[in-house]
């Protein structure tokens, strides 16, 4: 069978701009969506009409539907058009953005664990890389030898050890 390409012209940073479009479109302020891309992944998290929604997409699902992709755009690009697609229909009145969802999971609301908190993050991350990057950033700043306590940076190695664990167990 071939390999599907998709014809997505464009970067990340084009698709990015086109999620914002999409998501005005839905309802969905800038600042109530959140993004998260990675190298093979994207995670993007929002709210209508008070349910929450996660629409995530990897280069891995796309190989195994067929799509030959090496690049987060062409993925990201995926997602956004789909999103596009509802909000067409319920721009058209056809349904409403609920009614297109009703079949999906809907998210429970979970509980951001404090090692997570106490790190900074407002949702859960993605992957072990985002975890390692925050981590980094904080011990830039909270190693006693940059001036941080011996104790605050003992939490924040406890913390990034739980969080490394949480991410790779999916939370378990």
């Amino acid at each position: 069978m071939p390999k599907k390409t998709g014809d997505y012209k464009g970067d990340l940073e084009t698709y990015r701009k086109k999620l914002a479009k999409v998501m005005k479109r839905l309802g969905v302020p800038e600042s109530d969506y959140r993004l998260y891309t990675s190298r093979s992944e994207v995670k993007i998290e929002f709210t209508v009409g008070g349910e929450k929604h996660e629409f995530y997409h990897s280069i891995e699902k796309a190989r195994a539907h067929g799509f030959d992709y090496a690049f987060p755009f062409q993925i990201l690009a995926q997602v956004v058009y789909t999103l596009e697609d509802l909000a067409r229909a319920s721009e058209r009145g056809i349904y409403t953005f609920a009614t297109l969802t009703q079949g999906l999971i809907q998210l429970p609301h979970i509980e951001l664990p404090s090692f997570l908190k106490e790190m900074g993050f407002q949702t859960i991350p993605m992957n072990a890389g985002q975890v390692s990057a925050k981590y980094r950033d904080l011990c830039k700043v909270m190693h006693p030898d940059n001036g941080g306590s011996p104790g605050d940076f003992i939490r924040l190695q406890a913390n990034y050890e739980k969080a490394i664990k949480f991410v790779e167990t999916g939370g378990r």
